[in-house]
């Protein structure tokens, strides 16, 4: 679930003043058809396939028209881990993405982008006892475009990304 996925800020060139602020995403239930596949020990390679079950908001369009459910962008996701010892682990990945959701919506409605990315990324991980944590660090690639249509057009860019993260095992899954 996702609240007010998209914010879109209008500041005065000038100033740097924000003149305007809205969100025309609400909210967003969405949930991810996921396979992937460990390779050689190291490497895993995955297909994601995002199924929006339900959004509300006006979304780029002003008459308000949004598609309440859909298909967004399949993924492919490549990871391999580099380096492990003591407990710290070092990977690299990529995800890329073909703009599926885009075309079998309106456009409007956020559901994808129209045009493909990718996000090459570094992945951190250290693990104590039964806890782990983790953080990724990547750089999302796309083409700019402009999303929704007259005044409530949208600005899409490449961006700095990343994620943390935290696990905790219940089970020790390595205790004969």
């Amino acid at each position: 679930y996702s609240h007010q996925p998209v914010r879109r800020i209008e500041t005065n060139t000038v100033s740097g003043e924000v003149i305007d602020e809205s969100y025309p995403l609400d909210s967003r239930l969405t949930a991810d058809l996921f396979v992937a596949l460990g390779l050689f020990g190291f490497a895993e390679i995955g297909l994601a396939i995002p199924v929006i079950a339900f959004q509300d908001g006006h979304g780029g369009d002003p008459a308000g028209n949004i598609q309440s459910a859909g298909l967004g962008d399949p993924r492919l996701e490549l990871k391999a881990r580099i380096v492990e010892a003591k407990g710290f682990g070092l990977g690299a990945g990529a995800t890329i993405t073909a703009p599926l959701g885009h075309y079998t919506s309106s456009g409007t409605d956020f559901m994808g982008s129209s045009l493909p990315s990718v996000e090459p990324r570094i992945m951190g991980s250290y693990t104590a006892g039964r806890i782990t944590t983790g953080l990724n660090v990547g750089y999302l690639i796309r083409g700019e475009e402009s999303l929704g249509t007259g005044d409530l057009a949208y600005e899409q860019k490449s961006a700095l990304t990343w994620n943390a993260g935290l696990a905790f095992d219940v089970v020790d899954f390595y205790d004969p």
